[in-house]
């Protein structure tokens, strides 16, 4: 596995590698190598929760308005928006995949609603974007079978 970006504790990172993102009913992981996937992404795409700011968990109606203004801001912004779903158990977050937004944006959008990180990626390529400070792990989705 490759080295951890600095300043980000290994427990953060190993916890958004070993989540499953659940899109379209299909569990995607975070793989350094690339899978033949049973679903087609966009040329260019993010996702982005507004859930547990900084892995704190808050009561699921907090959880909810944050969602709510997401999908507000997202909706602002003008870009086709599908929802995903990462986590499981206590830490299941609902999100938005944005389509067609620019990694600043989905940036913007990651820091604006507290976030650690962001996905962003083009097609099966995607990429665990820190947020502070702005930190790329060059990833594949894959599935397990």
């Amino acid at each position: 596995m490759r080295a951890n970006p600095p300043s980000i504790p290994a427990t953060l990172i190993q916890a958004y590698l070993n989540s499953p993102y659940a899109l379209n009913h299909i569990r995607l992981y975070l793989n350094e190598h690339p899978a033949h996937l049973p679903l087609a992404l966009p040329e260019r795409w993010a996702m982005v929760t507004a859930f547990n700011p900084q892995s704190r968990q808050l009561t699921l109606q907090e959880n909810q308005s944050r969602h709510e203004a997401l999908q507000q801001a997202v909706r602002a912004l003008g870009f086709p928006v599908d929802f995903y779903v990462a986590g499981e158990g206590e830490w299941e977050e609902p999100g938005c995949l944005i389509r067609g937004i620019s990694l600043k944006a989905a940036l913007q959008l990651g820091s604006n609603f507290d976030q650690n990180a962001v996905l962003y990626g083009s097609g099966q390529r995607v990429a665990l974007v820190w947020v502070k400070p702005v930190r790329i792990m060059r990833l594949w989705w894959t599935t397990q079978d």
